[in-house]
């Protein structure tokens, strides 16, 4: 019986690693990469020749769009819980919010306000914690694809509003670039009020124009809150005239 070459150790090292490569599949070759073994050949031929017991009826689809998608595991790697859950005894409504649908044009050194009202909705006291996320969709260097910029936590009596508003600057945006200076970069980007990472309630998209902008040490670092308590629940066209007591942080 002739010896396979990978088999033989006369041969060079780089010739039976060349010879076995040949011989593996797509599967087993991935397996190998993701400690996922696969079941040698009945004839004896297979590459893992301690595995005969084991079997090679994964699911392949599956794993590459789990584990293997991500380099780590065949196991499904989404968290339990997304970054910024949490859970209460009671309802929360979140409701006019000022974003529309359609892009807002803001100068790279402007402030747009994201604002919107939080109602308790159920019948015990409760916190919410109103959270924004930045977005920038297209970028000159990659960006991380949500990044917390602010977030308020509210305490509210069954039946009580309050007004929450971020005060967004386009330094918030800005990012390192490939000659190392930090600039705000003109562009899309979107602001998302979100309970959570994936449980995102409304997005405002904006639009920076003008040139690009250095920033300095005195590049604003925070994204400023106001809370204002409401008796009702305002619309777009009457913000102005609901009741409201500010408290700006």
């Amino acid at each position: 019986m002739t010896t396979a070459p990978w088999r033989d150790p006369a041969l060079p090292a780089a010739a039976r690693v060349d010879d076995l490569l040949a011989r593996m599949t797509l599967e087993e070759k991935t397996a190998q990469l993701y400690g996922v073994w696969v079941g040698a050949d009945t004839d004896g031929e297979g590459v893992a020749p301690h595995q005969h017991d084991m079997t090679s009826d994964y699911d392949w689809d599956e794993l590459i769009a789990l584990g293997l998608a991500g380099e780590v595991s065949n196991l499904d790697s989404t968290p339990l819980y997304a970054f910024g859950h949490g859970r209460s005894y009671t309802t929360f409504a979140w409701e006019g919010f000022t974003g529309g649908d359609e892009p807002v044009e803001l100068a790279t050194d402007g402030t747009y306000d994201a604002s919107l009202t939080v109602r308790n909705t159920g019948d015990r006291d409760g916190a919410e914690v109103v959270q924004l996320y930045l977005h920038d969709p297209v970028a000159s260097v990659t960006r991380p694809d949500l990044r917390l910029i602010g977030y308020r936590r509210v305490e509210l009596t069954p039946g009580a509003a309050v007004r929450v508003t971020f005060r967004f600057h386009p330094d918030l945006s800005a990012f390192t670039d490939r000659s190392g200076r930090r600039v705000v970069e003109p562009g899309a980007l979107e602001l998302r009020l979100a309970a959570s990472t994936t449980d995102v309630r409304h997005t405002a998209r904006l639009t920076l124009t003008g040139p690009l902008r250095e920033l300095g040490p005195d590049r604003r670092l925070v994204c400023g809150t106001e809370v204002s308590e409401v008796s009702e629940v305002p619309k777009k066209s009457d913000m102005s005239e609901v009741p409201e007591v500010s408290e700006e942080t």
